[in-house]
């Protein structure tokens, strides 16, 4: 806990706007987001799968953006793929309020990586 007590009128503050987002994100279509408290930490996730753009990812890639704004310490990785084109994954970074697009060294090209080329 922080010893500066703004500090954490403002990070429940933060914590309140995230969790009150997160109720529209069964709205985006196949993907569900929730917030735990994991070892005193709030902890928020995104999960889904998607089999075709449907704009979800400017609309998680806009949730993402929001979280930093508000709480300016939080960090992740946000991957998503074009399961119709299964050519690479786009993986948002956030740190210290800010989110920028990134090469992903891990699962692209998805061919070969993550599937053989008769399995697509």
């Amino acid at each position: 806990m922080s010893p500066d007590p703004q500090d954490e009128t403002e990070s429940a503050v933060a914590i309140a706007q995230i969790r009150e987002w997160l109720k529209t994100v069964p709205d985006y279509g196949s993907c569900i987001g929730e917030c735990y408290v994991l070892n005193g930490s709030e902890m928020v996730f995104l999960q889904g799968f998607l089999n075709r753009p449907r704009g979800i990812d400017s609309a998680l890639v806009d949730f993402y953006k929001r979280v930093g704004a508000v709480a300016p310490g939080s960090y992740g990785l946000l991957y998503a793929l074009n399961d119709d084109v299964h050519q690479d994954f786009s993986v948002w970074v956030l740190r210290r309020g800010k989110v920028e697009k990134r090469d992903d060294p891990f699962f692209s090209p998805f061919v070969p990586l993550v599937e053989d080329p008769d399995e697509v």
